[in-house]
């Protein structure tokens, strides 16, 4: 990716406290990370998958390219 991309993050998270940490923390996301959109989803799916195993819970993201260069 490059910096003027804008990207869309998809995850689902489970346990502990990530879930809420994520939707509270939703506007930081999406401003640090250029993204035009930041919505859980049941089977995350992207161009770049990852899953982190964290003792606040699991988090599955998915990151893909909205518009931007190619």
């Amino acid at each position: 990716y490059k910096v003027s991309d804008r990207i869309a993050v998809f995850f689902k998270a489970e346990g502990g406290e990530a879930p809420a940490a994520l939707r509270e923390f939703k506007d930081f996301i999406c401003r640090e990370t250029l993204a035009v959109q930041f919505r859980e989803a049941e089977a995350p799916r992207g161009d770049r998958e990852a899953t982190l195993e964290l003792e606040e819970g699991k988090i599955q993201l998915a990151v893909k390219r909205e518009w931007g260069q190619s």
